[in-house]
């Protein structure tokens, strides 16, 4: 199937298969572009949306109305390949199963190669091991961290830090020291 090219502010969507929606979002994600692509497992469509903070503004979203649903997204650094074509090329090539009756789930190899599976009211599995829940982070990334239950929220940017704690109802700066070389 050839995709079709569909214009928006900021963005180059795609309608392709298996992946039915590939964009090319730019300034996602901390130091540039990034490679998005979502495959529905239900139908859907498309409808426009007024900005909430300017009506002259219109955005779509994606609209489906089945319970039974879920999304497949991909992402990659726009640098991870030489054009979006092999972006596209390397989506498309991907193994990808869905279902949804009983219940909504998928199965399909990510673009690093991992081997993750997911159902519906199931703990899904990465390369054929469960994910384990109870030892996750509530957030864990570049610029939060919590641990669940602490009641605590750590922010982050480069060595600047600030933890919002909610058992005290307090909030408390710092520099991080920067690691001896």
């Amino acid at each position: 199937m050839e995709p079709t090219r569909q214009r928006g502010k900021g963005a180059e969507v795609f309608y392709v298969s298996p992946f039915k929606r590939l964009a090319r979002a730019h300034g996602l994600g901390v130091g540039g572009d990034a490679l998005i692509a979502a495959h529905p497992l239900q139908s859907y469509h498309w409808e426009d949306k007024a900005d909430y903070l300017d009506a002259s503004i219109i955005h779509q979203r994606l609209v489906s109305p089945h319970l039974k649903n879920g999304l497949v997204v991909q992402v990659a650094p726009a640098s991870a390949y030489p054009t979006f074509e092999a972006f596209q090329a390397a989506v498309r090539a991907l193994p990808l199963e869905t279902s949804t009756d009983p219940v909504a789930s998928v199965r399909f190899t990510a673009l690093n190669g991992r081997q993750l599976q997911a159902a519906f009211g199931e703990t899904p599995s990465i390369d054929g091991e469960r994910v384990d829940y109870e030892n996750w982070p509530l957030f864990e990334g570049p610029f939060a961290y919590a641990e669940p239950g602490s009641r605590q929220l750590e922010l982050r940017y480069g060595p600047m830090r600030r933890l919002l704690d909610f058992n005290t109802l307090s909030v408390r700066d710092w520099i991080e020291p920067s690691p001896e070389r």
